[in-house]
């Protein structure tokens, strides 16, 4: 009887996951052939970019670390940047990191402060990862160059949402300085590197 709902647990098990990395599959799939990935941002951030005001698009977010149906979110992320590729890696990745700037803003307007500084930090993550895989491209100067821009406008955009639900901080206040912090200098870094790029 044991063993037989053992092998019951697995073949279930089984089945999640390569129904799991099937609809993985066909997200990237819809997402990159239909410009989707262009068009997923919602809530709109203004920023300011060198001397002119700049709209950046953030994307709505569902459920929530701190909901334990979560995991499945996470492993779908993963598989988003398993099978995909080039540039469309690259785009993923930063939409990963929209969606993680965005659930800060979520789960500190709730205050549930932890999972928030820990959205924060992961979008950071992710932003430097959308960086590294937009950087090691081969694709046309002007597409790097729109891509990089973009990269460059999320840090901004980032830094706004951090900054709007500072007051939720105060119980907290050594991790969310560290966390605005390590936004300021990845912000830094980039106008060199826009500078460069954009010369």
């Amino acid at each position: 009887m044991v063993r037989k709902i053992f092998v019951v647990m697995v073949i279930g098990l089984l089945g999640v996951g390569i129904l799991m990395v099937s609809l993985a599959r066909a997200g990237v799939e819809i997402m990159t052939k239909n410009g989707s990935l262009e068009t997923m941002g919602k809530k709109e951030i203004t920023v300011i970019k060198g001397n002119k005001l700049v709209v950046y698009k953030l994307p709505e977010t569902g459920i929530l670390p701190n909901n334990p149906l979560y995991l499945f979110k996470r492993v779908r992320d993963h598989l988003w940047l398993v099978f995909s590729y080039g540039i469309n890696k690259s785009k993923i990745a930063l939409l990963l990191a929209d969606k993680k700037a965005a659930e800060f803003g979520r789960l500190a307007t709730q205050e549930n402060i932890d999972w928030a500084l820990e959205s924060g930090n992961e979008a950071v993550d992710k932003l430097e990862y959308a960086y590294y895989l937009s950087e090691n491209l081969n694709i046309s100067d002007v597409a790097k160059k729109l891509l990089l821009n973009q990269i460059y406008e999320a840090g901004y955009a980032y830094k706004q949402v951090f900054v709007l639900s500072g007051d939720k901080f105060n119980n907290n206040l050594e991790s969310y300085k560290q966390l605005l912090n390590r936004i300021n200098e990845w912000n830094k870094k980039q106008e060199k590197s826009v500078v460069e790029i954009n010369n």
